[in-house]
């Protein structure tokens, strides 16, 4: 079973897949091979996440072989520098690290990076994207250093509109049109091909908690 923990961003990804889960095709095989299972909270900055693995894992009665986290958008502001970021990214990976060892987990954490907005609030584009690339830069180097892995995600970017939502709903700069989340799932998926071997296949249903 994999699981991916995060903000809203992976809390409106399920709520795509609940919409209409044969729209993504990697994501349909994700949950057959992977038992995909998929937890969001709307506002969740990284110091969060730690409590939300806790959480899932003393009430989901099946503990995942591999866990990805997707996080970090809700902690780029102007009064964050790159010391901040190094500080804050290095202490939440290892507090995760130290729960699933807590657990006798020995399973693989792998960072999905943190996609650019097309706009930030309260801070210029250019300095938004130079947060966003230090905070990714710290947390590879981090998964390295641990010999585990991260996600890259260069076939989504801000200049192409038609994969975030701006360009259907004119107040969301952040998250991801339908085509954007199939590619995000993509790159979930190949991941998880790459780093984590398929398990025997399940009954396909929707996404639930």
């Amino acid at each position: 079973m994999a699981w991916v923990l995060g903000d809203s961003f992976v809390f409106w990804g399920r709520y795509q897949l609940a919409e209409d889960l044969k729209a993504y095709p990697e994501a349909l095989t994700a949950i057959r091979h992977y038992h995909l299972k998929m937890f969001g909270v709307r506002g969740l900055k990284l110091e969060k996440l730690p409590s939300l693995l806790q959480n899932k894992l003393d009430t989901e009665k099946v503990h995942p072989q591999v866990v990805i986290i997707h996080s970090g958008t809700n902690d780029i502001n102007p009064h964050y520098n790159v010391n901040t970021l190094i500080a804050r990214v290095s202490a939440v990976i290892n507090d995760i690290k130290v729960i699933l060892k807590t657990q006798g987990l020995k399973v693989p954490l792998i960072w999905s990076d943190v996609i650019c907005r097309v706009a930030y609030k309260n801070l210029p584009t250019t300095f938004g994207h130079m947060l966003v690339t230090n905070m990714n830069a710290v947390a590879q180097m981090c998964m390295a250093i641990n010999n585990d892995h991260y996600i890259q995600h260069p076939n989504i970017h801000p200049l192409w509109s038609k994969l975030f939502r701006n360009h259907l709903v004119s107040q969301d700069t952040t998250h991801l049109s339908p085509s954007g989340y199939c590619a995000w799932f993509k790159n979930i998926d190949r991941a998880l091909r790459t780093f984590y071997p398929p398990v025997p296949l399940m009954e396909v249903s929707l996404p639930h908690d």
